[in-house]
């Protein structure tokens, strides 16, 4: 039930799903992985680090749970934290794509390009469609005025995915200056599917507000 509810994006029914499970079964660490995985998915950032922290002093080597922590601990802003949880699973898995693209993100967000394009690249020898990785680089070329490749990568992630909001909000960004119409649809698309991510709302009303 937890997991259905995690999937439709019921994500307070799921944290009660799961905060019963874990009193049922005290010491498990997958219960509290998918405890803190779902506090996360609802916002409930402390929650979730108590949880996964929880999970891996019962099992270190959980790498999902490692995964969810260091999402948890960027969210947190504690970067260097987050960094460290994504490179103990790199250790263990030199490629694991989520691992890299994750790290690859927070390398972007600090200005080191270079850093994160390699990181997307190695996830995409492991999973030719992983979507983050599409999406990172897909990224790196907005940012180097390469909006074709933005939206190729952006179109790749939707050909695997239609309803990926984030790749409707990246075509879309690519879009706004050679086709307003088009990039419109794709930013509204994104509102619709992500409606809590207050940067494609904002991107959303800026273009419309420029029409």
């Amino acid at each position: 039930i937890a997991r259905y509810c995690l999937r439709l994006g019921r994500t307070k029914e799921a944290v009660r799903q799961y905060e019963k499970l874990c009193a049922a079964a005290p010491g498990r660490p997958r219960p509290l992985q998918r405890l803190g995985q779902a506090r996360l998915a609802d916002g409930d950032v402390q929650g979730a680090l108590r949880a996964l922290e929880r999970a891996l002093e019962l099992d270190p080597g959980l790498v999902r749970a490692r995964l969810y922590y260091g999402q948890a601990l960027a969210r947190a802003g504690r970067f260097e934290e987050a960094v460290e949880a994504y490179l103990e699973v790199l250790d263990r898995d030199p490629g694991h794509p989520t691992a890299l693209s994750r790290l690859g993100e927070i390398e972007l967000e600090r200005g080191e390009r270079e850093l994160a394009r390699g990181r997307f690249e190695r996830a995409l020898r492991r999973n030719p469609v992983f979507d983050r990785a599409h999406l990172g680089l897909g990224r790196l070329a907005l940012l180097g005025g390469r909006t074709a490749e933005a939206g190729s990568r952006a179109r790749t992630v939707l050909q695997e995915e239609p309803a990926h909001a984030a790749a409707h909000h990246l075509l879309g960004l690519a879009l706004e200056s050679r086709a307003p119409d088009e990039a419109l649809w794709h930013l509204e698309l994104a509102s619709r599917f992500a409606p809590d991510d207050a940067s494609f709302s904002r991107d959303l009303e800026r273009l419309r507000a420029s029409r």
